[in-house]
């Protein structure tokens, strides 16, 4: 056998095994959303997934680009041996995310002040608000499992990272849910879900820094006691985790944006819970992306020569074809027993089948080019993923309200699938372009 054979053999037995934890988390996390589908009010259920998505969001821009800054140079500095180096990159990763932690603090203290003020005066009561408001206390703590996990993922421990950020976080919040309303008899509403998402997190973190390598968690001890010494400014690590923000927190945007449309211009408010419910189902479809973790961390390097862009371009060939074969085998799952999966939701979300269809066979056409866009970004062409970003940001703010407003939610989920298509072509014609690599396949 080859070299190269029994890289690709290893390769691709690191991949399935990548999608059998992604699996896994997938499993719990659906059980977590069929659960409180059922013991939350449609409407409300929607909120949940609208305030989740919110989430995201606030941990990117407190984490300020360092979630992708890390796997690029503290991966290369654990690699080369670089201690000092990755000791002070630590303190200053701690250090910044400190001080917009504090900010997001800050800003809940304020808005929740107020929130009890005009609740007391009787003009607004407190109960009517919109989950995503009380999400600001979650995201400093649920921002710190990301950067965890994002170190797990630096120091070669991918197994470890696909567990934090999905087995773990829905299994904890799942069983926290679980106790409070069949044992305690509680009743679900904003200040339940946030006291359980909060508890859920902290217990993840505790967990996940418990379980850290212990060549980081030395050197976290270290950087803890650097803090004062270093310099948030720094010129290298902020002006590029600055320029990865912008297009995370786009990204970011751009993978909330639907169901916002729908909260806003759907006719109904179930139709948000009937979209979330098919987002979750479909969900599964971005688990096949899971297996490219295991070549992110070696792309920086690979990328710097042609011997490595030969390596890893056979890399992605192994990768390409075990993800096309996943997906194939659950796009065609989905479809065939949509029905009966939105049936576990509720009587009422069979209304979401076609939207499922739709956004099955749409994610699984556009992910299988999608992994162009981490090649632009890791190769430094952050300039053409933020404008392919704002450009589909511009398109889904254009054509999808008409088509919700005019189709429903199965119309939502065309227009969104269709931008993303396009968008993800692109990038792919980029790539072939300016880097020389098959991003999938033969394209």
């Amino acid at each position: 056998m080859s070299t190269i054979q029994f890289l690709m053999k290893e390769e691709l037995k690191y991949t399935y095994i990548l999608f059998l934890l992604g699996l896994v988390g997938y499993v719990i996390k659906y059980g977590l959303n069929v659960f409180l589908a059922r013991n939350l009010e449609v409407h409300l259920y929607g909120d949940f997934s609208v305030a989740i998505k919110f989430l995201n969001i606030l941990i990117s821009l407190i984490l300020f680009g360092t979630n992708v800054s890390s796997q690029r140079f503290l991966s290369n500095y654990l690699r080369t041996d670089a201690t000092e180096v990755a000791k002070h990159y630590i303190a200053w990763n701690l250090k910044l995310i400190w001080i917009t932690s504090l900010l997001c603090i800050f800003i809940a203290f304020f808005s929740n002040s107020m929130i009890l003020l005009l609740d007391y005066l009787g003009i607004h009561d407190y109960d009517d608000y919109h989950l995503a408001v009380f999400i600001f206390w979650i995201a400093p703590i649920a921002a710190f499992v990301k950067l965890i996990s994002n170190y797990f993922l630096s120091a070669e421990q991918v197994y470890f990272s696909v567990a934090i950020s999905s087995i773990f976080s829905y299994f904890i919040q799942f069983v926290i849910f679980a106790i409070a309303v069949l044992f305690l008899g509680t009743t679900l509403d904003n200040v339940s879900l946030t006291i359980g998402l909060f508890v859920s997190f902290l217990i993840l973190a505790i967990l996940s820094t418990l379980t850290l390598n212990e060549n980081i968690l030395f050197m976290m001890r270290g950087a803890i006691k650097q803090l004062k010494k270093i310099d948030v400014y720094h010129k290298e690590w902020l002006p590029k985790s600055a320029s990865f923000i912008s297009t995370a927190m786009i990204f970011l945007i751009i993978s909330i944006i639907d169901l916002i449309i729908v909260e806003v211009f759907a006719t109904s408010e179930k139709e948000v819970g009937h979209y979330a419910a098919a987002l979750s189902i479909t969900g599964v479809l971005w688990l096949p992306n899971n297996l490219y973790q295991a070549v992110k961390p070696h792309m920086v390097s690979l990328l710097k020569t042609p011997e490595g862009s030969r390596l890893l371009q056979h890399k992605l060939d192994t990768t390409n074809i075990a993800v096309a074969s996943i997906f194939i085998v659950l796009t065609s799952i989905i479809i065939y027993f949509s029905s009966s999966l939105l049936s576990h939701f509720g009587p009422s979300y069979d209304a979401a089948q076609n939207c499922v269809i739709i956004l099955s066979v749409g994610i699984c056409l556009s992910s299988l080019i999608n992994f162009s866009n981490i090649l632009l970004l890791y190769k430094g062409y952050e300039r053409f993923n933020f404008r392919l970003n704002i450009a589909e940001l511009l398109a889904l703010c254009l054509f999808v309200p008409p088509a919700t407003i005019y189709f429903g939610i199965s119309g939502t989920a065309m227009a969104t699938i269709i931008i993303i298509i396009i968008r993800n072509g692109i990038s792919t014609y980029l790539v072939r372009k300016y880097i020389h690599i098959r991003s999938f396949l033969f394209l």
